[in-house]
């Protein structure tokens, strides 16, 4: 979507589908190991998902459209670009060169109205939402390793940082989402 309206322009694109196991929903007594290249459609419709995470279900199930939720992946859902209009018409903004916001006094229909500031745009994703309700980790790998952190520490709010909405660095991917059998209520997974 960024490719095609202009936003983004890499100079490479990755095809991660091939990785071994990076569409797996691995269960452990520990909690659940999601592949970041698991479909959104996958999740929701996990029988143990919806037993053991309904929120992650119910979230996933919601995500934009029947396309979306059969297509999209749990590591490209939570890495996607805000849907401010704004930025995606190029209209001059923050966070494509602009000297401000024109949410702040301008049409602001599902955008940030708490906390919001210098941006305000909100992140599409509905299962990060859920994720962060159950504390859930993400893994995140380059050539160097692996690193995990909490999903509430995986975004960058536009006052710390414009050019970003995540702490991926450059080389970065995210490998998998983690969430621990508390989150669960503490039962056998």
């Amino acid at each position: 979507m960024c490719i095609e309206e202009g936003i983004a322009a890499p100079a490479a694109l990755i095809d991660l589908r091939s990785v071994i196991g990076g569409d797996a929903l691995t269960w452990s007594e520990d909690g659940l190991r999601i592949g970041a290249a698991a479909r959104v459609r996958d999740i929701a419709d996990d029988a143990r998902v919806r037993e053991h995470f309904p929120v992650l279900s119910a979230a996933c199930d919601v995500v934009g459209s029947p396309a979306l939720r059969n297509m999209g992946t749990i590591g490209g859902n939570l890495c996607q670009r805000p849907r401010c209009w704004y930025y995606r018409r190029a209209i001059p903004c923050l966070k494509n060169g602009g000297s401000g916001c024109p949410a702040h006094t301008g049409e602001n229909q599902y955008l940030a109205i708490l906390d919001g500031g210098p941006c305000y745009i909100v992140h599409p994703s509905d299962p990060a939402v859920a994720l962060t309700a159950l504390d859930a980790t993400v893994e995140i790998t380059s050539a160097s390793g692996t690193r995990t952190l909490p999903i509430s520490e995986f975004y960058v709010l536009p006052r710390a940082r414009l050019d970003h909405e995540t702490v991926l660095r450059g080389g970065e991917i995210v490998s998998a989402v983690v969430i621990g059998r508390a989150a669960g209520g503490g039962q056998q997974l």
